[in-house]
């Protein structure tokens, strides 16, 4: 079961809950083999209720805001550029398992809790901010950036991370920042 299986992750603390009433999936699917209306009944079946995705939608408004990028990390660039310093941005979703893995054992390691406050750092809901989401080209979760204060990606990691190795890369951008 997928219960199962995400209960498997290595690092996973008994007491981190999974909500699958709110998991949120994407299907591709071939036009020839099912219709629409056959797709949507089996994911009603399944227990979830289907919806066309608003990706079309938000790259429109993504466009038509331009090259500036959306709330909040616009106001995290803004302190980042006042404070000389770099921008570390925390892509999660609140019914992402491996985004509590991440949070839990390595986000508040205390080493890497103590790199962190030399940055400027912001927590992104992908949920909330999709728009930010679809900006940054998060396709999978926990995505990790970390942004000169000009806006331009210096480090991108996607999935779990250990402390010492998050760090190392966070002290190494910071020396060549200086």
């Amino acid at each position: 079961s997928v219960v199962a299986a995400l209960s498997e992750l290595a690092g996973v603390d008994e007491d981190i809950e999974v909500f699958l009433d709110r998991d949120a999936f994407t299907l591709d699917y071939d036009p020839t083999l099912v219709s629409l209306e056959e797709m949507y009944a089996t994911i009603r079946e399944l227990g979830y209720e289907p919806r066309l995705s608003a990706r079309e939608d938000t790259e429109s408004a993504i466009a038509e805001a331009g090259a500036a990028a959306p709330e909040p990390v616009a106001a995290a660039l803004a302190k980042a550029k006042t404070e000389g310093k770099l921008v570390f941005l925390d892509f999660y979703a609140e019914w992402c398992l491996a985004c509590k893995v991440l949070e839990e054992n390595t986000l508040l390691d205390s080493a890497v809790a103590n790199t962190l406050e030399k940055l400027v750092s912001l927590k992104v809901d992908t949920d909330l901010y999709t728009l930010a989401s679809l900006y940054y080209n998060i396709v999978g979760m926990p995505t990790l950036l970390v942004l000169d204060s000009d806006g331009t990606e210096i480090y991108r990691s996607v999935g779990l991370v250990s402390p010492p190795e998050l760090n190392q890369v966070l002290n190494d951008l910071l020396s060549s920042h200086r």
